[in-house]
């Protein structure tokens, strides 16, 4: 709508007030128009970013939106408790493969949107909503977009306070240590003196100091090899393991061989009894029998 338009009613003429005022600009389309849309930029930018700047728009089915905060436009009417809506409950066969009616009925209810059906009263819930959600709510946002939350200027500041903190804690550190401190040229001199008052002792100490350096890289060498000792003695334990493991795998196989070995003499024994009772028999020589093509023949 342009400013004609507005200003041709006196309620319409209100709201063009109020969107001077706010720095609303109507970017409604020629296309829009026609279909009883009306689009308002707002003189205020989305929060992540490099965000546009925020669109509201009317829209003739009775909904009013947002329309570039979000990855879709969403709904800012009222809402409210929706007509109870009833629907059949049905149950299933065994099988799954009908339904029939329970003589029960399931309620439904949802939350649905106030539609406004009238235009002006559109834009006047509009420019009240967008008055107390963008510009009281966000008041920190300014017309050029910048935009800092409290938090974030709560959380700034008391970063700056820590490292405040930190850095006056190692001020304090180093103002310690210099006044515990004496300058280089004087630290010099004292050696030179203790150097040039030394009856012998100062070579004796660099000496013992030396010895001890020697002492600590052989201690050291030392533990190496014992390391390497220990490492080829857990490997020389463990061949030995299974040196034991392989005697018994022996044993049991040279007690198995005796099992069957004794298995063959006991059978061996039996044969040679049933001879000997055989020959026993005064019948023995007769009562031999052979077969020939399945004929019995008796050995005479």
């Amino acid at each position: 709508m342009n400013r004609k338009q507005y200003n041709s009613d006196t309620r319409y003429a209100k709201v063009l007030e109020k969107m001077d005022l706010l720095g609303i600009m109507d970017i409604t389309t020629t296309r829009q128009h026609k279909n009883g849309t009306i689009t308002w930029k707002l003189p205020i930018k989305n929060q992540w970013d490099n965000g546009s700047s925020i669109e509201v728009g009317s829209f003739a089915s009775g909904y009013v939106r947002n329309n570039n905060s979000c990855s879709t436009n969403y709904q800012l009417n009222k809402r409210r408790q929706s007509e109870p809506q009833y629907y059949k409950d049905c149950e299933w066969n065994s099988d799954f493969t009908k339904q029939t009616f329970s003589g029960k009925y399931n309620m439904f209810t949802t939350r649905e949107c106030v539609l406004i059906p009238n235009e002006i009263d559109r834009l006047e819930y509009l420019i009240g909503f967008c008055l107390k959600n963008y510009y009281i709510r966000r008041a920190n946002f300014i017309p050029n977009g910048d935009y800092i939350h409290i938090g974030s200027h709560n959380w700034e500041i008391e970063k700056a306070k820590n490292k405040n903190a930190d850095q006056q804690f190692e001020m304090n550190a180093l103002q310690n240590k210099l006044a515990n401190s004496v300058p280089k040229w004087k630290y010099d001199e004292a050696m030179d003196l203790g150097k040039a008052q030394d009856c012998g002792h100062y070579d004796r100490i660099n000496e013992l100091e030396d010895s001890l350096e020697g002492s600590d890289y052989r201690i050291k060498d030392l533990e190496r090899m014992l390391d390497g000792h220990k490492g080829r003695e857990t490997n020389h334990d463990q061949e030995l393991e299974k040196a034991h493991n392989r005697v018994k795998d022996l044993e049991k196989i040279v007690n198995t061989l005796k099992d069957s070995n004794l298995g063959y003499k006991s059978r061996e024994k039996n044969l040679k009894d049933k001879l000997n009772e055989a020959e026993k028999n005064e019948f023995y020589p007769y009562s031999m029998e052979i077969r020939v093509n399945g004929q019995k023949y008796e050995v005479v």
